[in-house]
């Protein structure tokens, strides 16, 4: 078998061991690894764009953040030199996921939006096909919760809405489920416990008539967090890890915490907290941290109502981290606590919080206490 050809059909082998096995699952890794090093021997390969994007993808599930960068940048770098607009899409969308996942809130919708903006539905749409997930889809429903936390709550909704019709309208399964969950995460993050386990049950639904393991976790998990099912949530993330998934942990075991939260047992929510925090260092992966730096206090709060400093200090450190981030909902959502809890001596927060506002329109009506 000639080279080239053997590459295009290590492409195809890995796009069906992720559908089959999980993103990360070792499978996939030793397919990912093989198409590598041929690339090394076929550099010009018309294959090395969509090659370097399951690399990307695998790393990135995997929760390899320095390979993920470094791919990523080679992606980027190649689409750019070859002048093809579909491949510079697909190389912009994954650095916006890239970007997503390293807490560049601002430089992910940057790029996302460039994503979108370079795809054509009619030019690119068997992407879904070539990469194993349509680029639209997954820019779109990455850019719906990236504009959640950034304060844009109804392009946050337009962009997930966006990804589940494309998919629907494509019929690429893989790909509709990357809709569907984040769909399903987007109501987790408001708070909508029903409309979670709803989007959930149709995650699953599709899983499991395609046999799809990693969406079927992905959307139990979140379905555990609708019911209160701590301790199924729990199991099902030790399969997760169990086959290499280690994205997204510090976010989804957290849900675990809201839960316990949820049932008074504070002291065990508090701990898990703490256990997220440590993995977003372990992982090095801190688009979570300020959130969870917001709950913990929150959950201190309620707790040990009278330990103010450790509560001032998780909510300082949740504003100072969400700014850098350029998360503006939880920034603001950490400003509303401390003027509540602590008052304004200088004026300071009261300041950014009506600033945050004012560039948030959709932020106005959350209920965010800014004393007058």
């Amino acid at each position: 078998m000639q080279p080239e050809a053997e590459l295009g059909i290590n492409g195809i082998l890995t796009q069906a061991l992720m559908g089959k096995y999980g993103w990360a699952d070792t499978r996939v890794e030793a397919s990912a690894l093989r198409t590598r090093e041929q690339l090394k021997q076929l550099p010009n390969s018309p294959y090395t764009v969509s090659t370097l994007w399951s690399l990307a993808t695998y790393h990135h599930v995997a929760g390899n953040r320095a390979d993920v960068r470094s791919v990523t940048d080679e992606l980027v770098e190649t689409a750019d030199t070859s002048g093809d607009v579909g491949l510079k899409a697909a190389a912009a969308a994954m650095m916006g996921i890239r970007y997503r996942a390293d807490g560049q809130y601002v430089e992910s919708a940057e790029t996302l939006e460039r994503a979108l903006q370079l795809y054509d539905p009619e030019q690119h749409r068997t992407y879904g096909m070539e990469f194993g997930l349509d680029i639209r889809a997954w820019a779109a429903g990455t850019l719906g919760i990236v504009r959640w936390f950034t304060g844009e709550s109804t392009e946050a909704v337009r962009y997930v809405d966006d990804a589940f019709s494309w998919a629907h309208h494509l019929n690429h399964i893989p790909s509709l489920g990357i809709a569907l969950l984040s769909r399903a995460l987007l109501h987790q993050h408001r708070g909508a416990r029903e409309a979670a386990r709803e989007a959930a049950d149709e995650l699953l639904e599709l899983a499991d008539k395609y046999g799809l393991p990693a969406y079927s976790a992905y959307g139990k998990v979140i379905h555990c967090w609708a019911t209160d099912n701590t301790a199924l949530a729990l199991e099902i993330l030790d399969g997760l890890r169990g086959i290499g998934c280690r994205l997204g942990m510090p976010f989804y075991t957290s849900l675990a915490a809201d839960a316990e939260a949820r049932n008074g047992s504070l002291e065990a929510a508090i701990q898990r907290i703490d256990n997220c925090l440590a993995l977003c260092r372990e992982n090095d992966e801190r688009n979570y941290a300020p959130e969870l730096y917001r709950r913990r206090a929150l959950y201190l709060l309620e707790a040990h109502p009278a330990g103010h400093a450790a509560i001032e200090r998780d909510l300082e450190q949740a504003v100072a981290l969400s700014r850098a981030n350029g998360m503006r909902r939880t920034e603001a959502e950490a400003l509303s606590s401390l003027l509540q809890l602590f008052g304004d001596a200088v004026g300071q927060r009261d300041h950014r919080l009506r600033d945050l506002i004012a560039q948030c329109p959709d932020m106005a009506d959350l209920g965010f206490e800014v004393p007058l």
